[in-house]
């Protein structure tokens, strides 16, 4: 699900692989993020947010929005990725394209883990069934039949370079924007560095 808010942050939107409907009547959806993030922290101050949920047409979109916090880059402002229109119900920008999208308030709100489950009834919602979904399993995005190819990469490290890459990721499992990694003509690696001061 791509997860579209707005407040203190800014229009945002986040990627959320938890994103469930969970009544017919009412008609409620929840998604479970990460406190301190900067969706959960529009959702708070609006109570309400988009929930739209990507087709398999929209992998690299669901790769930005998961990718990187709107504390770091503004998303939805990337040249013409994200094509956006007006919700009819929320201040929310809703995302054009995809094969399901609810508008949402607030109804409850709680910790679960290490994540805050939102429940959002749905105000209003289209969907369309020309589109296939796009699923993500196991690591990988797929659609209904088959596998498909994805842009991250995964290449091997020194023990080194992979010890600077955890300091400077603080631990986390998932490390965003660190470096970027090219090849010279001898097909070596080499790593264009986020932060001279700290490599």
């Amino acid at each position: 699900g791509l997860i579209t808010s707005t407040g203190k942050n800014g229009p945002n939107v986040m990627a959320a692989e938890w994103t469930l409907h969970i009544s017919y009547d009412p008609m409620l959806i929840a998604i479970f993020i990460h406190k301190g993030e900067a969706t959960y922290e529009n959702i708070m101050q609006t109570r309400e947010f988009g929930v739209n949920m990507s087709t398999d047409r929209q992998a690299n979109l669901v790769n930005i929005s998961g990718g990187y916090s709107r504390k770091e880059i503004d998303k939805l402002g990337i040249g013409n990725l994200f094509k956006l229109y007006r919700a009819h119900y929320i201040k929310a920008p809703m995302i054009r394209d995809c094969i399901i999208n609810a508008e949402c308030k607030v109804v409850k709100h709680y910790n679960i883990g290490d994540h805050t489950a939102v429940i959002g009834k749905v105000v209003h919602a289209k969907y369309d069934k020309t589109k296939s979904p796009l699923i993500y399993h196991r690591g990988m995005y797929r659609t209904a039949t088959k596998k498909l190819n994805s842009n991250r990469r995964q290449i091997n490290v020194s023990k080194g370079v992979f010890d600077e890459l955890k300091t400077i990721g603080k631990d986390q499992f998932t490390l965003r924007c660190a470096a970027g990694i090219i090849r010279n003509s001898k097909n070596e690696t080499l790593f264009v560095k986020r932060d001279p001061k700290v490599w």
